[in-house]
């Protein structure tokens, strides 16, 4: 990796840290760099331009030290999450919330064809999952409504929030209460990193990306459960 090292670019310091974001604040061509680095170790012959780097396989001792049985493994985030922005981008999945909402007539509105709308989204309560649903104290992986205090339960509460006593007629007001339809959409996330976009003066400028640029930003792709509280919606 001489050429990584020859931009400023330390390994060693990098991942020390408990999380990915330094090596994510770098250009895509040091992501790659890593990642054909890993590749090396575990090849028996060359693939395109990798060349197997055997040292590893021939090291017990070093293959202890490197690799860990996944049932004593804790999941985590790769990433300290900042902020993150949840893209309605899909038309068949905007068109069957839009008849929910709006009816069949006036499912997907004109601008959402021109402008698919992203939210600002919670990023507090982004979570890892975790193997066959165990979390921490035993528990499984699941929705519950009551205030238990029982500690060895690490369930997803269900969001409180107003609810109308009667969605056909409003003038009954609202109560307060656990959701009760409480949905969720299985995504396609991205991690995005890179580092700061500056203009031709080394200032940063919010300077808008392309769609060539942007492709770069993007460090890695995972599975994302979204969780959704449809009558607080309404």
């Amino acid at each position: 990796m001489t050429e990584v090292v020859a931009i400023n670019f330390h390994p060693r310091i990098v991942f020390s840290q408990s999380s990915l974001n330094d090596f994510m604040a770098h250009e895509k061509n040091i992501w790659i760099a890593v990642r054909n680095r890993l590749i090396s170790l575990f090849l028996s012959e060359s693939h395109g331009d990798i060349s197997p780097d055997t040292r590893l396989q021939n090291n017990a001792p070093l293959q202890k030290q490197a690799f860990h049985p996944l049932v004593d493994t804790l999941y985590h985030l790769p990433a300290t999450i900042g902020d993150y922005t949840d893209f309605y981008s899909s038309r068949e999945h905007a068109t069957n919330v839009g008849i929910m909402f709006r009816g069949k007539d006036n499912a997907l509105q004109p601008n959402w064809l021109h402008m698919p709308i992203g939210y600002h989204g919670r990023s507090s309560s982004v979570y890892p999952s975790v193997a066959n649903g165990v979390m921490k104290g035993g528990s499984k992986e699941g929705t519950r409504d009551d205030d238990s205090d029982d500690e060895t339960m690490s369930f997803v509460r269900r969001p409180c929030g107003q609810l109308q006593i009667d969605p056909l007629d409003p003038m009954k007001g609202s109560t307060y209460g656990p959701c009760k339809l409480m949905d969720f959409e299985l995504e396609v996330a991205f991690f995005v990193g890179g580092a700061t976009n500056h203009d031709d003066e080394g200032e940063h400028s919010g300077k808008p990306l392309t769609l060539s640029q942007a492709k770069d930003r993007i460090f890695g792709y995972v599975l994302m459960n979204d969780w959704l509280a449809r009558d607080m919606q309404k």
